[in-house]
């Protein structure tokens, strides 16, 4: 009977230093979880940021190029078309 009684108290005390560690390791986990979902949103608001305003480098220069070719063609029409009436005012 003397031997239930020591056993007792150190089960007792296992059981509590067994949900003691398990409540300390969930809130560990929970603010782990939250610190973690708070850097990721940081990085993708990061990342999102470094891929629009290269897309954005990217489309001004394309869009410059575009610009330039068109106004490449037009001076190419109007030297055309200037040298046609000055072949047409000469033949006159």
């Amino acid at each position: 009977m003397g031997n239930s009684k020591k056993k007792n108290p150190t089960t007792r005390f296992l059981i509590y230093s067994f949900i003691g560690l398990l409540i300390f390791s969930i809130i560990i986990f929970s603010l782990l979880g939250m610190y973690m979902s708070r850097k990721s949103k940081r990085s993708v608001y990061e990342i999102g940021e470094i891929y629009m305003s290269g897309m954005n480098e990217q489309m001004s220069r394309h869009f410059e190029t575009v610009i330039k070719l068109r106004f490449d063609q037009v001076s190419g029409i109007v030297s055309v078309v200037s040298a046609d009436n000055n072949d047409k005012e000469t033949a006159i």
